[in-house]
C-alpha cells in the first residue's frame, strides 16, 4: 500500500526467478511474497512469432480477506525517441477511435471497452499491439512524458497500463490477468496480430476492424490535434 515504506514495496524486494521452456515458448517467472501477499509475473516469448504473453497473479496468503490489485506497466518506445511521430490509439464506444500523442505529458485515464490498444510511429508504420482480457479490464491508463517542456531522447517513451479493478479475495484466493504484446511493422500481415486473449468472437471482430481502419491511417489520426500549439 502507499502507506508502506518503499523498501517493502514489491518492486523493491528480491524475487525468486524460474526459467522454463514449453512447446509454445520460452519464459521466466518472477515471484515475491510479502505481508501475506504473493505476487508473480510469468513472461513467455512465443516460439512462432514475436508475441509476448504476460500473466500477472496476486494471491492472498493471509488468514483474512484482502484487497488484491495487480498492476503491470512496462515502458516502451516505437522508434521515436523525441516523440515527434507517434501516438497511442485505442477504441471508443460506437466503433469510434481515440488517440493520445506520446510526449504530451503526464498521465491520462480512459474507459476502454475493447481489450486492445496500438502504439505506433506513423512515419515508419512500426508499433506495439497490446491485447488483454476485455471483461476484466475496463479501464486504461497511459503514462507519457513528465518533462514535456524539454526535448530529450526519452520523451518518446510511454506505458500503456490496462488496469483491472481491485477485488476483495478470501484466504488462498487469487486474481489473474493476462496481457499480450506484439511488435509489428508496416508489412506485418493482419492475421499475425494476436487476439485470442481479448475474449469472444464479437471482441475479436472489433479488434480486426480497428486494425483495418487504424493501420493505413496512422498519420492522419495521430497528427490531428485541437491544441493550438502542441508540444
Amino acid at each position: 500500500t502507499p502507506q508502506d515504506p518503499n523498501s517493502e514495496w514489491i518492486s523493491s524486494l528480491p524475487h525468486e526467478v524460474r526459467k522454463f521452456e514449453t512447446s509454445e515458448g520460452i519464459g521466466v517467472e518472477l515471484r515475491c511474497r510479502v505481508r501475506g501477499l504473493e505476487s508473480s509475473r510469468e513472461i513467455v516469448l512465443d516460439r512462432s512469432n514475436s508475441k509476448l504473453r504476460v500473466t500477472v497473479r496476486q494471491r492472498n496468503l493471509s488468514k483474512e480477506a484482502r484487497r488484491l490489485y495487480p498492476r503491470w506497466h512496462p515502458f516502451a518506445m516505437v522508434g521515436d525517441p523525441y516523440a515527434e511521430n507517434s501516438a497511442i490509439y485505442f477504441p471508443d464506444e460506437g466503433g469510434n477511435i481515440r488517440k493520445i500523442k506520446t510526449g504530451i505529458g503526464w498521465d491520462d485515464q480512459f474507459l476502454n471497452p475493447g481489450g486492445f490498444v496500438i502504439a505506433a510511429n506513423w512515419k515508419t508504420g512500426e508499433g506495439l499491439w497490446t491485447a488483454y482480457e476485455a471483461d476484466k479490464v475496463p479501464y486504461l491508463m497511459t503514462w507519457t512524458d513528465y518533462k514535456k517542456s524539454t526535448r530529450h531522447p526519452l520523451r518518446g517513451s510511454f506505458t500503456v497500463e490496462p488496469q483491472p479493478p481491485p477485488e476483495l479475495k478470501g484466504p488462498g484466493e487469487k486474481l489473474v490477468v493476462v496481457y499480450e504484446y506484439f511488435p509489428f511493422t508496416s508489412e506485418t500481415p493482419l492475421a499475425d496480430f494476436p487476439t485470442d486473449v481479448i475474449g469472444g468472437e464479437k471482441k475479436t471482430d472489433e479488434a480486426r476492424r480497428f486494425l483495418k481502419l487504424v493501420r493505413p491511417n496512422l498519420e492522419m489520426i495521430g497528427r490531428y490535434t485541437m491544441v493550438p500549439n502542441p508540444p
